[in-house]
């Protein structure tokens, strides 16, 4: 397959929205502040749809990219590893980052572990976690496709190869947390039957930046951007970014003056 940074929409581009799952770009009122969205594993640009159009209504220029090999079947990530979905996160990254004054890096599951891995070898100005992926559950779908992966040219196949590279890169990402310089919030919920909430605790714990924070919800499942709990992490993640955008800290020093 193929790998391009065409996949990522142009913010000079007039597009908004295409197909429900395709990558989109949402133009703010100005040059000012630009939010990029990064979806989970197996997910696509679609789940973070909701939560982009929100953040637009906010003033806030708002870009989902979709990571390779995410797109259809779960036969189509043969040969992809989290370094090509890196490499689309910082191509999109620094492209935005070449236009917007700020621009607030906002990951879900998988998503969230490209962003922390984004922070520590970058200059990420802001960063906002949903259900960040550093530990998992062991599930009985997860234990199905590692006996049925054995067999080659599988589609389990395919997903065990991607599942044994996921673990690997998690641990990297949590080598590096200590790297991390900009402000963060993490928001996971404890009924989360997917990622562990471990991951939002060791990503606070191990984070040196004094300006961190962690959301905790009783419920609200994995599917944190569109799932049950959607308005409460709306709010909270509006709530953090209203702290955070540009110009943000010069308001607040002339109301104190």
């Amino acid at each position: 397959m193929r790998l391009s940074t065409r996949r990522i929409p142009s913010p000079g581009a007039d597009s908004i929205l295409r197909g429900p799952d395709e990558p989109f770009f949402l133009p703010g009122p100005d040059l000012g502040d630009a939010c990029l969205l990064i979806h989970g594993s197996t997910g696509t640009a679609g789940d973070m749809r909701f939560l982009g159009e929100f953040l637009h209504r906010r003033g806030f220029a708002v870009q989902g990219i979709s990571l390779p090999g995410h797109h259809c079947r779960p036969a189509e990530l043969a040969g992809i590893r989290w370094q090509a979905c890196y490499a689309v996160v910082r191509d999109a990254w620094l492209d935005l980052s070449a236009r917007y004054r700020r621009v607030h890096v906002i990951g879900f599951s998988f998503g969230g572990s490209l962003a922390l891995h984004l922070a520590a070898t970058e200059k990420v100005e802001d960063l906002v976690l949903l259900a960040p992926a550093l530990f998992v559950h062991a599930t009985p779908r997860a234990a199905l496709i590692s006996v049925l992966g054995l067999v080659p040219g599988t589609e389990a196949h395919t997903l065990l190869r991607w599942n044994v590279g996921l673990i690997r890169f998690f641990r990297q990402v949590r080598r590096d947390i200590h790297l991390i310089r900009c402000p963060l919030l993490a928001i996971h919920a404890r009924d989360d039957a997917l990622v562990r909430m471990q991951s939002s605790l060791t990503i606070h714990d191990r984070a040196l930046v004094l300006d961190r924070r962690i959301h905790i919800l009783e419920r609200g499942g994995h599917l944190l951007p569109h799932g049950i709990a959607r308005e409460v992490v709306w709010a909270e993640i509006e709530r953090h970014l209203a702290q955070h955008r540009s110009g943000a800290s010069e308001n607040q020093d002339s109301q104190l003056g």
